[in-house]
């Protein structure tokens, strides 16, 4: 193609694109009338506005809305009054065959009350539980949506800083243009260079160009993002500091908090309430109770009382084998547990997705700047040769700035990633939003001095000196560990160098920082207790207590708990939701290192007739992943027990074997003391021989170290083949010579640790045991 035709061609298409861009920045600001765009606050800022967006604003009305509807219908419900007034004029026969007549007028008033029975009453409930329903949806609207606006709001600054730096780069890159451009137009004249080679090199500054107009558009995008997410107006940005974000210690928060699942749940527990009451709602009723006064025009005033009943339904319905309305709640029951369980599912999924990617990002940064040490290196050599050889250096030159300048772009594509990836994870971990986020915040991407250098402008324009000194540049000083954590585990995942804290704060990573031990925990030792009796397990299985109450065990120094569950709750478990709070209760604490196992501890199902009941229990329980049963069964407790010691122990034994035969699960008994002694012993040791026992608790109540260390020896010297665990009280019940509650934590770990040491050479000892979890707080305090 002739060149000056291309210089005509490029002209034009210059000129179009100038007016174009005119033309919209005139629509533009005509239509912005009167609104005045503020300057962009830091993101810090920003997110104490996420509460004014419309969309945020528009879902807090809608709740308002169905507070008031709901409201409404509660008020709806019940008995209704009525009033009635008639006022008649009559003219008739004084008898039958009269000829005269008697005129007179009449005035009627009746009043009382209707209450709703059968169908009415509950066609009113269903009302109810609908708005509420309705109410709970709209109640945690404005929560998801602040939640999501927080995160995309994060996103959008991260894209918003990395567009400014792109084109920052793509800007110094094309300052080149008019030197490169002139260089090629003389080596083209001398013949050493091809007119293709040379379009084909300024084909460079036209990408970069279309760099810089996506980074706009992208620059765009995010402005409208940060306006709607905020309410306000603000001004583009043309330079932005590296956005800060609060500082994260890994994904271990319960995605039970998610306000997503907390109000399916919620919603689930009223579907449930909905399906008892859908039942014969079409069989309608009233009970009515009313008062009636009359006075004739001329005449007396009467007066009467009166109360009725009234039935009504439609006899399709009233000869139906079938309650359809209560079929069709069955349903409606099940869809929402399904939405539930997809719910579950999507926030689970998405949050592993995100942990995923933050892990590939990790991977990304690294692999991006080995890639960029290699191009700047490049362009450092040919800097160096081009300043003292001839010959094609020049292009060589060329080639090699390009290539760094699109590893440039490269590299920050994948720190835009790393950041959002945060910003996404950090609403998994703190569901609540920023006022359960640490204060602490930090800058994702820290300025190390290999990427300080690695970045510097002048890359793309210095002839002779190479920026930052002659020396080479080196690979990264820190490599991925060996033991760097797969993508998508829920382990905590890192890179030393991509994060630092804003001054004075420490240095912390987004994605990966151990979490510091908690004042005032335990240290874990081998020689302290590692299992604890739990008799009370609503705080474990209630969502917003569960992880801080296994972290509280956890930092006491408990890996292994024996929980105990109420008739009521055992029953419950059959229910979804319930179910759902113990399944959940178990894999969090498998995710956490813990063992659970199921604590039985009635004394009557000793009794063969009671037995029965016991067998069911376990047989309900065993969908549930425990990884033992602890039978707690002391005959002690039974009425009587003293001269019936023996009958006891014989049913204990019946009692474990038929226990044993039911279930696959370790099986563990607490025991008394004078159980393992003299006669009842060897009946007991003849009795639990080959069963396969993991240990025997011997409840050893005493705060005497001595006399438990002597005592728990000479038992597993006499019973060789039985493997023991000694359990210890701190109840507060039980008086100082046998709990350690008052005896002070110090006395308790140097005790702990005494008898610890005492009996671990003993190969049949497995620990000690704490009864019960219940007091150990008291104990603390």
């Amino acid at each position: 193609m002739d060149r000056s035709l291309w210089t005509q061609k490029r002209s034009c298409f210059a000129w179009f694109f100038f007016i174009l861009y005119f033309c919209v920045q005139i629509l533009f600001f005509s239509g912005v009338g009167t609104c005045t765009a503020q300057t962009l606050p830091p993101l810090h800022e920003a997110e104490s506005m996420i509460g004014e967006g419309p969309e945020v604003l528009a879902a807090v009305a809608a709740m308002g809305r169905d507070e008031q509807m709901m409201e409404l219908e509660r008020q709806r419900m019940g008995a209704k009054y009525f009033f009635s007034a008639t006022f008649g004029y009559s003219d008739e026969p004084l008898f039958e065959t009269s000829e005269e007549s008697a005129s007179y007028r009449k005035l009627g008033i009746g009043a009382g009350l209707v209450f709703p029975i059968f169908g009415t009453w509950n066609k009113q409930k269903i009302n109810a539980l609908e708005s509420q329903i309705r109410s709970i949806e709209s109640e945690y609207r404005p929560r998801i949506l602040k939640l999501h606006n927080l995160a995309a709001l994060r996103k959008a600054y991260v894209t918003l800083w990395s567009e400014c730096e792109k084109i920052a780069i793509a800007e110094r890159f094309l300052k080149t243009e008019e030197n490169t451009s002139k260089i090629l137009i003389e080596r083209e004249k001398k013949g050493l260079v091809l007119p293709a080679d040379r379009i084909e090199f300024l084909t460079a500054y036209d990408m970069a160009r279309r760099d810089i107009a996506v980074s706009n558009m992208r620059k765009t995008q995010a402005l409208q993002i940060i306006r709607l997410a905020t309410g306000q107006l603000w001004e583009m940005p043309q330079k932005m500091e590296i956005p800060t974000l609060p500082a994260f210690n890994g994904l271990e928060a319960d995605i039970e908090k998610h306000p997503e699942i907390s109000m399916r749940k919620e919603t689930l527990k009223k579907y449930e309430d909905l399906m008892r009451e859908k039942r014969s709602v079409d069989r309608e009723g009233s009970f009515t109770v009313g008062a009636t006064a009359a006075k004739d025009f001329p005449g007396e005033i009467g007066s009467g009382v009166y109360a009725s009943v009234t039935i009504n339904e439609p006899l399709g319905t009233a000869f139906s084998k079938e309650d359809k309305i209560k079929k069709a709640a069955e349903h409606d029951l099940k869809r929402a547990k399904r939405e539930e369980l997809f719910m579950r599912i999507k926030v689970q999924g998405e949050a592993e997705e995100a942990a995923s990617l933050a892990s590939y990002a990790v991977a990304n940064i690294r692999a991006q700047e080995s890639r960029l040490a290699a191009l700047t290196e490049a362009v450092r050599e040919r800097i160096m040769r081009h300043a003292s050889l001839s010959g094609d250096t020049f292009e060589q030159l060329q080639k090699s700035r390009y290539q760094y300048y699109r590893g440039v772009m490269d590299l920050l594509d994948s720190e835009m990633i790393f950041m959002q990836t945060g910003a996404d994870l950090l609403g998994y971990a703190y569901p609540d939003g920023p006022l359960s986020e640490p204060s602490e915040r930090i800058r994702p991407i820290a300025d190390n001095p290999l990427r300080s250098r690695m970045l510097d402008p002048d890359w793309l324009a210095s002839k002779i000196n190479v920026p930052g000194g002659n020396t080479r540049i080196l690979e990264l000083e820190k490599p991925v560990p060996k033991d760097y954590p797969a993508a998508g585990s829920s382990a905590s995942t890192g890179v030393p160098h991509t994060a630092t804290a804003v001054e004075p704060t420490k240095v912390v990573s987004t994605v990966s920082q151990p979490k510091e031990a908690k004042e005032g925990s335990i240290k874990t030792d081998v020689l302290m207790p590692k299992s604890v009796y739990v008799w009370d397990a609503s705080s474990f299985l209630v969502p917003e207590t569960r992880i801080s109450s296994l972290e509280e065990l956890k930092a006491k120094g408990f890996d292994h708990f024996l929980i105990s569950f109420t008739a009521e709750q055992v029953k419950k478990f059959d229910d979804y939701y319930n179910r759902m709070e113990l399944e959940d209760l178990l894999s969090t604490s498998k995710s956490m290192g813990i063992r659970v196992d199921l604590l039985l501890g009635e004394p009557t199902w000793l009794y063969p007739e009671e037995r029965k009941d016991l067998i069911r229990i376990i047989e309900r329980m065993k969908k549930f992943k425990f990884s033992g049963i602890h039978l707690d069964i002391e005959p002690d407790s039974l009425p009587g027990a003293e001269g019936k010691r023996k009958d006891l122990l014989a049913h204990l034994i019946e009692t474990v074997k038929e226990v044993k035969n039911t279930t696959d699960l370790k099986l563990s008994v607490s025991v008394h003391p004078r159980y393992l002694d003299g006669s009842l012993g060897a009946i007991l040791s003849k009795g639990f021989a080959g069963l396969g026992l993991e240990y025997l608790a011997v409840m050893i109540y005493t705060t005497n170290q001595d006399t438990a260390i002597k005592r728990m020896r000479d038992i597993m010297l006499m019973h060789p083949s039985l493997n023991f665990r000694l359990a210890q009280s701190i109840e507060r019940v039980l008086p100082p010579e046998e709990s350690y509650f008052s005896s002070g934590i110090d006395v308790y770990k140097q005790s702990m640790e005494n008898i610890s040491s005492e009996l671990s050479n003993i190969s049949k000892f497995n620990g000690v045991i704490i009864q019960s979890w219940e007091d150990i707080g008291g104990m603390f305090r």
